[in-house]
């Protein structure tokens, strides 16, 4: 299950670029094998079990109004099948 966390714990897993001009540039997953890929610019990416094996969620993080800072699954991805973004069942990735 994902926890909501910190701004500081969210700078600490993705490190900064330490090349601002880098930071605009678009980031992706790229499947070797079929030369797919997926733009994940501005998320955070994390590898986990998802239900077909090992895979990579993809999420959003999200401030309110009180700046406690939230985690929101966007999609996931599957080492298993032709790397296409899954969007069902993103709640087994989220904490109640």
């Amino acid at each position: 299950m994902l926890q909501p966390i910190t701004r500081r714990q969210a700078r600490k897993r993705n490190r900064p670029l330490s090349t601002p001009p880098l930071q605009g540039l678009t980031r992706k997953v790229v499947n070797v094998s079929t030369g797919s890929s997926v733009d994940v610019t501005g998320t955070i990416v994390q590898d986990r079990g998802v239900p077909t094996g090992p895979g990579l969620v993809v999420s959003r993080t999200s401030t309110d109004a009180s700046g406690a800072t939230t985690s929101t699954p966007v999609f996931w991805l599957s080492s298993a099948d032709d790397a296409h973004p899954h969007t069902e069942n993103l709640e087994q990735f989220t904490s109640k």
